[in-house]
Formats: C-alpha cells, sequence, structure tokens
C-alpha cells in the first residue's frame, strides 16, 4: 500500500512540468532499492508540507497544522577567560554555551541574568559556579557600560552547593544570605545590550577584590539562528532503517 501511494505522488509530481525533467533524470537512474527509499522519502515530505501532521510537540506545527520546516535555537554562550575558577588557580579558555541561565525582575525594580559557568562533563558536579548581573531595565538597544563601584550594576559570583537555589536571595537582595550562601561580590567594568533573553551582549571585565585570582573576562552573548527542523531528516533515517531490516 505504501508503494502504491508513494508511485501516485511521484506520478502527480512528474506530471508537473516543473520538476518532469529534473526527476525523470534522477529517478531513471536509481537501482531498486535506492528508489523505493526514494519513493519512500517524497512520499513523506510531500505529506508533511501539503498535507499537515500530527505531532505531540505543538512548537513543531503552525496554527493551520502544518509542519514547521525550520526551528529557531536560542544559545546563551560565553567567550573569554576565567581565572582560578575551580579554585586551583589555573586560566580557563572558554568558549561555549553556558550550562544553565535564567533571568527576570528583582523585588527593588532591577532585572537579574544568570549564569552557570560549571565546566561541562560526564557526572554532575556537586558545586556550581554561577555569575550574577543585576541592572536597571534598559529600552532595547541602549548600552550600559559602568564599573561595579557606581552600583548601578552589581555583579554576584557563587561558588556554592548545586542544590542551593541562589537565584532566590538575589531576587530579594537578600545580601546576608548571598554571602552566606557563598555568594561574593565582584568588582570592574560591566557594558550591557539587553534587547531580550535571547538577544544581548554582556562585556565583563571583573575580578573578586579579596582575591584577585578569580576573574572573569569575556563577553556573554544570546543569540538567535535558524536551523532545519530536526523531524525533517531523523524520520527519514528511521524508513531507512526500517527498510534495511
Amino acid at each position: 500500500m505504501l508503494m502504491g501511494i508513494s508511485t501516485m505522488v511521484t506520478h502527480r509530481l512528474i506530471a508537473r512540468r516543473t520538476f518532469r525533467p529534473i526527476l525523470l533524470k534522477c529517478v531513471t537512474k536509481l537501482n531498486k532499492p535506492a528508489m523505493r527509499f526514494f519513493l519512500l522519502i517524497l512520499s513523506f515530505l510531500t505529506a508533511l508540507l501539503n498535507c499537515g501532521c500530527s505531532t505531540n510537540f505543538p512548537s513543531q506545527v503552525d496554527d493551520t497544522g502544518r509542519l514547521h520546516v525550520t526551528q529557531l535555537e536560542i544559545t546563551r554562550q560565553f567567550n573569554g577567560k576565567i581565572g582560578d575558577l575551580l579554585g586551583d588557580g589555573q586560566i580557563a579558555t572558554v568558549n561555549y554555551e553556558c550550562r544553565g541561565f535564567g533571568c527576570g525582575p528583582t523585588e527593588d525594580g532591577k532585572y537579574r541574568v544568570e549564569f552557570e559557568l560549571t565546566p561541562g562533563g560526564p557526572h554532575e558536579p556537586s558545586t556550581k559556579f554561577q555569575l550574577f548581573f543585576v541592572f536597571p531595565r534598559l529600552p532595547a538597544g541602549q548600552v550600559l557600560v559602568t564599573n561595579t563601584v557606581a552600583r548601578i550594576i552589581d555583579a554576584w559570583f557563587f561558588r556554592s552547593d548545586r542544590n542551593w537555589a541562589n537565584d532566590i536571595f538575589i531576587v530579594k537582595n537578600d545580601q546576608g544570605q548571598i554571602i552566606e550562601h557563598g555568594g561574593k561580590r565582584m568588582t570592574g567594568r560591566v557594558a550591557i545590550k539587553w534587547n531580550s533573553d535571547r538577544d544581548f551582549v554582556i562585556g565583563a571585565d571583573l575580578a573578586l577584590p579579596e582575591d584577585i585570582s578569580t576573574w572573569v573576562r569575556g563577553e556573554f552573548v544570546g543569540s538567535t539562528k535558524t536551523k532545519l527542523n530536526p523531524i525533517l531528516y531523523e524520520w527519514p533515517a528511521i524508513l531507512l532503517f526500517q527498510e534495511s531490516k
């Protein structure tokens, strides 16, 4: 039945003058197994793009039920260097997506952004490393450049137990709890351009005043890029696997 449907779809496309020369040239050169796989993929893509599909993931389809061919991928990455991150005196060059990210308003009307700088690995570390920025709300496109001494921006660095919810203390601006749970205020220069949680740049040149061997220099970047919906190449791969059995 599947082969019959595939053949019907192929014939309908070949009947169109736009596709006839290309399809005839390609199809006539395929051997039998390749022809079967070609027909499976062609019918699969035609059904998805022209007929819509049902899915357990609503974000993959639009309001009409048609599949999104592309998806937006959001990344929050740090590019720079960190001194003595693990307390071992080493300087780490970092160019990877932050392990954790969070943002939102604080109780005193400001805005906080959280980046987890804990290095990746096969095991969940017991200690987490976080850097929080607390700053005034900014209009889209505005750039704020300042020194932490001016107290317009606060930067808090945490080496703490993984189970502690440090963002709660930042939101409440509870400096007693912040310090008790391993938070230390960093000093230096910060530049922020904040449009949204997926479109921002934060440049930092910071250090712990009581321990200058611990420092952070670089930029945090939030960006969005378009990529193909994985369903377009994952499902054909499954079909190919089934055909090869």
